[in-house]
C-alpha cells in the first residue's frame, strides 16, 4: 500500500497517460527522479518512491512482460542522511518530569517514557498490547516483546528489522502500562490505536511546554526519533557494548547502531582535556 500511494502521487503524474508498460524507458523514470528532487523531498523519500516502480518493473522483467529493465541504467540516489538531533541529559529528565506530572494524557506520557526506556521506534509503542508485556519476569522487572509495528497505510506489520526482540522495564511501570490500557491496547487513542501523527505533534507540545520552540526544535532537528537515538547515547556512555546496545534496538548493522550514537559535549569536552594536555606540553 505504500508502494501503492507513492506510484500514484509522484510516479504516474510524471508519465504520460497512454504509456505501455513496454515502453517506460530509463529517459521516464529518470524525469519521476529529477521532479522528486526538485520538489526537495528527503533522499530517503526519493528511495521510496524508487522503490514504487523499481520492484514491479523488475518482476514484469521476471515475467518476462517486458525485454529489457530500464531501472538498470537508472541514476543512483545518494543516501547523505541529515545528522538527527539528540536531547541532552537535562532534557530528558525535564522530559520526564513533565510527563508524569500528569498534565498530559496518559497514552501520551507512557509512550515517551517508554521511548526514553526503551529506545522503541514511534510505531513499535503504538502497536504495543498488553499481551506482549510479560509481567514478574525478573525481580523488579516485567519484559516486553517487540514483534510488531503500525505503518499508516498497511497498519500493523512486523518489526522494521522483520525479526522480534525483547526490553525490560521497571515492574511499576509495567503496571501503570496495563492499567492505562483500553482493549488490549498499551498506547490508544479512545480504544484503537493511536496515529503517529497524534502522538508525533503531543510530543512536540511537550517540548514547547519546556521551553523548545518549533523554531528550535526544526533547527536542532529533535523529533520523537531524536529519543532512540538518545537511548542509544546514553546506553553508550554508561559504557553498554555495542553488542548489547544493537540487540535491545533491533540493529544488525554496525553502521547503523554508529549513525544512532552521538558523542555529548561532557564526552567532547573529556577528550579535549585529554589532548589539551599534551598541547600545553608542547
Amino acid at each position: 500500500m505504500n508502494m501503492l500511494c507513492n506510484l500514484k502521487k509522484h510516479v504516474l503524474p510524471e508519465m504520460p497517460s497512454s504509456l505501455k508498460l513496454s515502453a517506460v524507458s530509463t529517459r521516464h523514470l529518470d524525469k519521476v527522479v529529477s521532479s522528486a528532487f526538485s520538489k526537495g523531498l528527503a533522499n530517503g523519500t526519493i528511495q521510496m518512491i524508487v522503490l514504487s516502480f523499481q520492484i514491479p518493473l523488475k518482476e514484469a522483467f521476471r515475467q518476462r512482460s517486458i525485454v529489457v529493465n530500464p531501472c538498470d541504467s537508472l541514476m543512483k540516489i545518494p543516501r547523505n542522511e541529515k545528522l538527527r538531533g539528540v536531547f541532552t541529559d537535562e532534557e530528558i529528565v525535564k522530559i520526564l518530569d513533565y510527563v508524569s506530572s500528569g498534565g498530559i494524557a496518559a497514552p501520551i506520557a507512557n509512550a515517551i517514557t517508554l521511548a526514553v526506556l526503551t529506545g522503541m521506534r514511534n510505531g513499535e509503542i503504538r502497536a504495543l498490547r498488553c499481551d506482549d508485556i510479560e509481567q514478574g519476569y525478573r525481580s523488579g522487572y516485567d519484559r516486553i516483546t517487540i514483534s510488531r509495528s503500525l505503518a499508516p497505510y498497511t497498519g500493523v506489520k512486523s518489526t522494521k528489522g522483520k525479526y522480534d526482540r525483547t526490553v525490560l522495564i521497571p515492574h511499576d511501570f509495567g503496571d501503570r502500562l496495563i492499567r492505562d490500557s483500553r482493549n488490549g491496547i498499551v498506547i490508544s487513542q479512545d480504544g484503537e490505536y493511536m496515529s503517529s501523527l497524534t502522538l508525533r505533534l503531543s510530543f512536540y507540545n511537550v517540548l514547547f511546554a519546556l521551553g523548545i520552540s518549533e523554531e528550535l526544535r526544526c533547527e536542532r532537528r529533535l523529533t520523537f526519533h531524536s529519543l532512540r537515538h538518545y537511548f542509544s547515547t546514553y546506553t553508550c556512555q554508561e559504557n553498554i557494548s555495542q553488542e548489547d546496545r544493537m540487540v535491545v534496538l533491533g540493529h544488525r548493522s554496525e553502521k547503523v547502531n554508529d549513525r544512532y550514537t552521538h558523542i555529548s559535549d561532557a564526552r567532547l569536552e573529556k577528550v579535549a582535556e585529554v589532548m589539551g594536555k599534551l598541547y600545553m606540553a608542547k
